[in-house]
């Protein structure tokens, strides 16, 4: 067996590494959601949400609508009393709801909460809401607010859980041009954060010859310790003409050049077809690095354009993302060998699954189904999984098998997928899990003077796969010489390596030497992969036993 130190040129050797069509190293794969039984929530969409002292709270959208009409006839399509002008407690230990009215508290501000598809950001107990879509007081109009209002979390849950009125002094308000837009979407980025298209709607959105709807055509890139209100940068295109659609952290570039970004993954609607409105193919990506936002013009985006519950991954050992998004309206559906336009944008249920690799899309899959199709609903992560600096769930540190991922709160359902579903404001909870294939280590026991056997499942197939274990405890140790940690503490010494087959297994049989007193060992799989990027597998803890 060779030291760690003195078998790096097995690791970082240039020879060449047979490549055989088969399964994949790690994907996500059946996805499902559940409802929450006994979870008391409230019929709500389009809202803004928030965590404080372990709850969540919802602000703003509609409570008694769901999908709004597209008819043009002078109908009311977003009635005023369909506004929520509640703030909502939900309590995630008893999983109830208590609420207080925004109707307490002062004009302007009060109206100024009554919105739809507003955008948020959240810093600490602090958020930030801008924009949004709501009825004029005392008239028969509707606005896009250009206000940014700054609320104290800890004080509208503290007035909530006491049954107080909202304070007034828990709010400030500012206004903005920039803010001034629905529909649009806000991400972080390290420490700026950018606010993503969206419209300024004016007027019924169902009387066309009153209504208004100019597109930002935007994205404005804030740093919060400088200005709320006036970007540090603007980047203005026709491509950027976009709404309504999911914009998600993503980790940019390959291993050892990473970087904060975002992906503007679709959205509505392209100009100049009012009687049948086309999504957007392209997806947008933002590099922070670089300070460039491209169109990917060499990947056409097929489903799951519209606002829906989604999660991002990204591995670190890969430099790939994985953005997972709950069906909900969709472009196209998938018939079970292939994407099919669909101009109708029907609503669906399937789940599918974008692949970045370096900072380009590379692929979309379909990797489960949720039960209802919901849109304008925000996912709440599982606060036990792993998390890089951006928020995305850490794909290197997930072990194989069913996790939680977390769980949404009302939306915009419908009945069943398809184009003429009746659809509500949602008061249901819905918890959201995923089935983890990843590279992943196992071993027999470990017996002195007995043979035991280390198993990968789920490498690359024909990668080289390295058999690592330390005595020593479980790391981190960082190897420069394939730009990454690995779980083990030093000295690490490799048992043996083997060549993963077509279905990705590989294994190494090894005798634990006979005069081995009882100890401690730590156990990890390293593979190197075609495209000469290390994985780790998961870590085991195991013991010698005579």
């Amino acid at each position: 067996m060779k030291k760690f130190a003195s078998a790096l040129h097995f690791l970082t050797s240039g020879c060449a590494i047979l490549f055989v069509a088969g399964p994949v190293a790690g994907q996500i794969s059946g996805v499902r959601t559940e409802e929450v039984t006994g979870a008391s929530f409230v019929p709500l969409q389009s809202y803004v949400m928030a965590e404080s002292g372990g709850d969540l709270l919802f602000f703003a959208g509609l409570s008694g609508m769901g999908f709004h009409s597209r008819a043009r006839d002078g109908r009311t399509t977003f009635p005023a009393e369909d506004f929520n002008r509640e703030v909502y407690l939900y309590d995630l230990d008893t999983q109830t709801t208590r609420s207080a009215s925004v109707t307490t508290l002062p004009s302007p501000l009060s109206d100024l909460l009554v919105a739809t598809n507003a955008q948020a950001v959240q810093y600490g107990d602090t958020l930030y809401l801008y924009g949004g879509y709501g009825p004029v007081p005392s008239t028969q109009s509707w606005a896009t607010w250009d206000s940014i209002i700054q609320i104290d979390l800890g004080a509208v849950r503290q007035a909530i859980l006491d049954g107080a009125n909202l304070p007034e002094s828990a709010f400030t308000v500012r206004h903005s041009a920039e803010a001034q837009v629905a529909g649009g979407a806000i991400v972080k980025i390290g420490p700026y954060f950018a606010l993503v298209g969206g419209s300024n709607f004016t007027g019924n959105y169902g009387d066309e010859a009153n209504f208004s709807n100019v597109y930002s055509n935007e994205i404005h890139i804030f740093d919060p310790a400088a200005s709320l209100v006036n970007p540090i940068r603007t980047y203005t295109d026709d491509q950027y003409h976009r709404r309504d659609g999911n914009v998600t952290p993503v980790t940019l570039g390959a291993p050892g050049n990473q970087r904060a970004g975002f992906l503007v993954h679709i959205g509505v609607f392209k100009p100049g077809n009012e009687i049948l409105p086309e999504v957007w193919e392209h997806p947008l990506i933002f590099d922070s690095q670089s300070r460039q936002v491209t169109l990917d013009v060499n990947f056409t985006q097929m489903m799951n354009q519209y606002e829906a519950p989604r999660v991002s991954f990204h591995s670190a050992s890969r430099g790939e993302n994985y953005i997972v998004t709950l069906g909900g309206l969709s472009g196209a559906n998938w018939d079970g060998q292939q994407f099919v336009r669909n101009m109708t944008i029907p609503w669906v249920i399937d789940v599918t699954m974008l692949k970045m690799r370096d900072s380009a899309v590379v692929s979309e899959t379909v990797v489960g189904a949720a039960l209802k199709p919901v849109t304008n609903a925000e996912l709440v992560l599982n606060p036990n999984l792993p998390r890089n600096a951006l928020g995305q769930v850490d794909w290197d540190a997930l072990v194989a098998g069913e996790v939680l991922l977390g769980h949404f709160y009302g939306g915009i359902q419908a009945t069943n997928p398809g184009n003429s579903s009746v659809t509500e404001a949602s008061p249901r909870v819905y918890a959201v899990y995923a089935t983890i294939d990843k590279f992943a280590l196992s071993a027999t026991a470990l017996h002195a003077g007995q043979p035991a056997t280390l198993s990968v499942n789920r490498a690359d197939p024909g990668a080289r796969v390295y058999f690592a274990y330390s005595m020593r405890g479980g790391g981190p140790t960082y190897v420069p010489s394939i730009g990454m940690s690995v779980d083990l503490s030093q000295p690490i010494v490799i048992a043996g390596q083997k060549t993963a087959d077509a279905q990705g297994t590989a294994a190494l049989t090894v005798t634990v030497p006979s005069g081995a007193p009882p100890t401690d060992v730590w156990l990890q799989a390293i593979e190197r992969n075609s495209s000469n990027i290390y994985v780790k597998s998961n870590q085991i803890a195991s013991r010698i036993e005579r």
